[in-house]
């Protein structure tokens, strides 16, 4: 993995018809499920993928089990809004501009802002292979730069957002209207119900360069989140597999690798990262050095004090619920 593309900007969105019914959040629509049964099904992009992690922390911390009180299925984005339409789901999660088009095509409502639930979150990135990074380490770099330009140009000013908006909803592109997704670019929001606002957190692609950073305890936060709901079998070296996604460090589960793939890792690291001024630190110095500039990262927003675990010097957190080795919740009352 070597950088983020962007962090917050996706979204939570239930059907009108569970909105008619008064489930407009996560508590309501724990109650509305507890009180008319049937099989509810909710949608996300790739089963491990970000869309589908927040849907079930979102779920768990409504006190709804996501293994046995839901059924989650797996939908591309694009056909969210039709699948919805036709009834074939109850609620999905997925990016921009699919929550807001739900409600402009007045069959949807957003129930909460993955920024709601965890402010600058990391989302889309950008990964090549070890292989590809020690071969090609000048392409690597220019890739990155090129995107960082970019990044940059886009959160610059609003009239680049603009130009952006127009740029993406084209057919070769998202292929849809601009007034689908300029709104959410700009922060401008409304949840399908009468509310507005404008949310500082929208979708953002450089920030001063804060978004792009790989922080390792992105990829650990998401590592339990696979093991939670059942995606692992068992628990592995969680910082060792974070730092196993960094270009070039090749690392397997469990944090086994031989003295061949630790030296092709570090080369692979220190060509694409030279640029940027992190030369021959290691993931912990790095990490210090971003520490101590005042660019932690903030982890998931949670309702109290919670179990976690420590991997040197980060604490791994787990959401309302989660078991202190992350394991999947059990019944509804330990969720």
């Amino acid at each position: 993995m070597l950088m983020n593309l962007n962090h917050n900007g996706q979204a939570i969105t239930l059907s009108k018809a569970l909105a008619d019914k008064g489930a407009v959040d996560g508590p309501s629509l724990a109650k509305l499920m507890a009180r008319e049964k049937r099989e509810y099904t909710f949608a996300g992009t790739f089963p491990t993928g970000t869309h589908a992690m927040w849907i079930h922390y979102w779920l768990a911390a409504a006190g709804i089990n996501p293994l046995s009180g839901a059924k989650l299925i797996t939908v591309p984005p694009p056909q969210m809004v039709a699948n919805m339409r036709v009834g074939n789901m109850d609620g999905f999660c997925v990016g921009e501009p699919w929550n807001h088009r739900a409600i402009m095509d007045g069959i949807g409502i957003t129930a909460n802002t993955t920024q709601d639930i965890w402010k600058d979150h990391p989302e889309k990135v950008l990964g090549t292979t070890a292989e590809f990074v020690k071969k090609y380490p000048n392409t690597t770099r220019a890739v990155m730069m090129a995107i960082l330009e970019a990044g940059q140009w886009i959160d610059a000013s609003l009239s680049n957002k603009m130009k952006m908006a127009e740029t993406v909803a084209g057919k070769a592109y998202v292929n849809t209207s601009v007034d689908a997704i300029n709104q959410r670019i700009l922060g401008r929001y409304q949840n399908g119900m009468g509310k507005t606002w404008d949310d500082p957190n929208h979708m953002k692609f450089f920030n001063d360069g804060t978004v792009n950073f790989p922080y390792l305890s992105d990829g650990m936060w998401f590592l339990t989140q696979h093991k939670r709901w059942g995606l692992l079998k068992s628990h592995p070296d969680y910082l060792a597999v974070a730092e196993g996604s960094q270009p070039g460090r090749a690392v397997q589960v469990g944090g086994q690798c031989d003295e061949d793939q630790r030296a092709q890792g570090r080369d692979a690291h220190q060509q694409v990262h030279g640029w940027c001024g992190v030369g021959r630190q290691g993931p912990r110095q790095v990490r210090r050095r971003f520490q101590d500039q005042g660019l932690i990262r903030p982890l998931p927003r949670t309702t109290g004090p919670l179990p976690g675990e420590h991997h040197g010097q980060r604490r791994i957190p787990h959401p309302p619920g989660a078991h202190p080795r992350g394991s999947p919740p059990a019944p509804r009352q330990q969720l």
